[in-house]
């Protein structure tokens, strides 16, 4: 007799996903023993995921409901610090005091005065050109002196933008001067000896009065005058050390470049106004007509 087995019910739904459960978790177990240490963790993990999802389908099943899709993630980075423009903070600088020396008084620079009236040159000595003056009723300031200690470089009294050196012989320093510095001159100028002159008027019986400058680079210490009538052909010389004004009286003993004076010549023959003369002066650098000289010849009237 043929025994007939009644066929095996079929399984359900909720039975086959309990079925899959099982076989994913043993598996998962078996896989994860295999696996190194350090990733052993992670079958675990998927494990929980497969499960989940296999739970969630079971739940749709029993339900008949769909689960609702889940919203997608969307990879967020971690919010950023907040910027700040205030800098990273930093030391606080400290306050240091240096020490500094005492203060110094810069003592003020000796004055100059002079005993009579003297020329302050481009140069120490005569045969610099004139820049001015340094009367008696003047002062000044040194500025320096010269490797011989003879001239003061001081500031031009007739020009304060102006320097010049002035002779020591009448000038009396006031103020220390040990710490003056000491300037070397400019060169000396090639000697160049330069006159002109014109006549004044004749004072006197008879006496001419010229009016001279000196337009070169030397002193003239003395000078020689002669004088000729053209009408009465006379001749009359003279010869000077000094230049005094003959009806002005005085004058410097040293006519220096730059300079004007007054130089006279007698005429003692005739009365000679109204007649034309012809004068020659001779001018030098040293006395009785010495050194380098000059000459210079005009023709004028004799008027007073």
């Amino acid at each position: 007799m043929i025994t007939k087995h009644a066929p095996s019910p079929a399984l359900t739904p909720l039975a086959w996903i309990r079925l899959l459960i099982s076989l994913a978790a043993a598996v998962l177990l078996l896989t994860a023993c295999n696996l190194p240490l350090e990733d052993q963790a992670r079958p675990a993990e998927d494990g929980k995921t497969v499960v989940a999802q296999t739970v969630q389908a079971e739940f749709a099943v029993q339900t008949g409901t769909a689960l609702a899709d889940q919203e997608e993630k969307t990879d967020t980075p971690p919010a950023e610090a907040a910027e700040t423009d205030e800098p990273a903070s930093s030391p606080t600088p400290s306050l240091t005091l240096t020490p500094t020396d005492a203060a110094t008084t810069t003592p003020a620079p000796p004055g100059i005065h002079v005993t009579g009236d003297t020329f302050c040159r481009f140069g120490p000595g005569d045969v610099y050109q004139a820049l001015g003056i340094l009367n008696t009723d003047q002062e000044s300031i040194i500025l320096a002196e010269d490797p011989t200690g003879s001239f003061w470089y001081i500031q031009n009294p007739d020009n304060p933008g102006e320097n010049c050196w002035v002779w020591g012989n009448y000038a009396t320093p006031e103020g220390p001067t040990d710490q003056l510095p000491v300037f070397t001159p400019p060169p000396t100028p090639t000697p160049s000896a330069s006159i002109s002159a014109s006549f004044v008027y004749v004072c006197a019986e008879w006496y001419f009065d010229f009016q001279v400058s000196n337009t070169g680079n030397i002193p003239f210490e003395s000078y020689r005058i002669t004088l000729e009538d053209q009408r009465t052909g006379v001749t009359e010389v003279t010869q000077v050390n000094q230049w005094p004004g003959a009806c002005t009286g005085g004058g410097p003993e040293t006519l220096a470049p730059g300079s004007t004076g007054r130089a006279y010549a007698e005429f003692l023959d005739h009365n000679p106004l109204g007649d034309t003369i012809r004068a020659t002066l001779k001018a030098c650098q040293q006395d009785n007509l010495g050194g380098v000289c000059t000459t210079t010849t005009w023709t004028f009237t004799a008027s007073k």
